[in-house]
């Protein structure tokens, strides 16, 4: 969590928003701070945005109205992200997923993800995966940058609803 102010420096109407915050460099977080409220205006700082519940899309540099009904927290991610989106899991403990989503918010991104068996220091050793995925217009690739660990046997990119399945193949390496 950081305040806007930190990812957007020039823009003198974040510098007192204080009701807003950032996770990472690419969502935007909104949440509702008044007893029975069910709407609330957002700041967008620059760029494009997208709306997490309905993937409408903003231009930055204005304010908008959001609907936040009591089980929906306003979230906005910002245009050309890519987010990893695995099983829910009570703890790191429980057996590896074989699969794997991204999801793509615009036509275009790029995201390195990361994984190890979050259980002990072996990734200091190698034992750990690098992913590069990169969508452009809706060619989608993920490329294995390292391989030291057990990798995804299938990686979703979910493209506008549109999802696209490749499979890891042993022999070649390389994601099909």
């Amino acid at each position: 969590m950081r305040p806007l102010v930190l990812n957007y420096e020039d823009d003198p109407r974040v510098r007192n928003i204080n009701d807003q915050y950032m996770v990472g460099d690419a969502v935007l977080v909104a949440p509702i701070v008044q007893p029975s409220q069910t709407k609330r205006l957002v700041y967008l700082p620059a760029g494009k945005w997208i709306d997490f519940w309905n993937h409408r899309e903003y231009d930055g540099q204005q304010d908008i109205v959001v609907d936040a009904p009591l089980d929906k927290l306003p979230l906005l991610i910002k245009k050309g992200t890519i987010l990893p989106w695995g099983a829910e899991v009570d703890h790191i403990s429980e057996t590896p997923d074989p699969t794997m989503t991204f999801n793509v918010y615009g036509d275009s991104g790029s995201y390195h993800h990361y994984q190890d068996n979050g259980l002990d220091f072996k990734y200091q050793h190698g034992e750990y995966n690098d992913y590069l995925v990169n969508v452009d217009h809706g060619q989608v690739s993920v490329e294995l940058v390292h391989h030291g660990f057990q990798p995804y046997r299938k990686i979703t990119v979910n493209l506008n609803n549109q999802p696209v399945t490749l499979t890891y193949n042993s022999t070649t390496e390389h994601y099909e």
